[in-house]
């Protein structure tokens, strides 16, 4: 099952074309101008982080990224201890943070910012039918998500 919201229309593609935008607009106006140099990669790079995905396959929880598309990580189900959806960040339009931890191992700390709140909430409960514990620290996640107390 793939957890993936729109990832044509949201809030971080929005924000990438109007800083792709302004970085062309500044060129147009100014071709010498630093600026446009430095803001598009900028924004491409800060889009990038939080454009992550997931898939849950039968023995496989699978991050991808829609803007690079070979950018993705595998976690065997089995190896997974816990998932931990913290606080993104002040800056982030994303609900959370997801780091998967297996054992001593931790992943780095992605984030999903095209994923509503149907599908944090189908992830979650997937995850715990396959008897994968799911920690949920995000505050701004967990007063919007419905999950049934166990």
């Amino acid at each position: 099952m793939t957890y993936a919201g729109n990832r044509v229309l949201n809030l971080n593609n929005l924000i990438l074309a109007i800083f792709i935008s302004v970085g062309v607009g500044f060129f147009v106006a100014e071709p010498n101008n630093n600026f446009s140099i430095i803001i598009i990669p900028v924004a491409f790079l800060l889009s990038v982080s939080e454009a992550f995905y997931f898939e849950i396959t039968m023995d496989e929880l699978i991050t991808r990224n829609y803007l690079i598309p070979f950018l993705n990580f595998r976690y065997t189900l089995h190896e997974i201890t816990l998932v931990r959806l913290m606080e993104p960040g002040y800056r982030s339009i994303a609900d959370a943070a997801v780091k998967i931890i297996r054992g001593d191992k931790k992943s780095i700390g992605v984030k999903a910012a095209s994923l509503r709140i149907k599908d944090w909430e189908q992830l979650i409960n997937d995850l715990s039918e396959r008897q994968i514990l799911v920690q949920i620290e995000s505050y701004s996640l967990v007063k919007k998500i419905n999950i049934p107390e166990e």
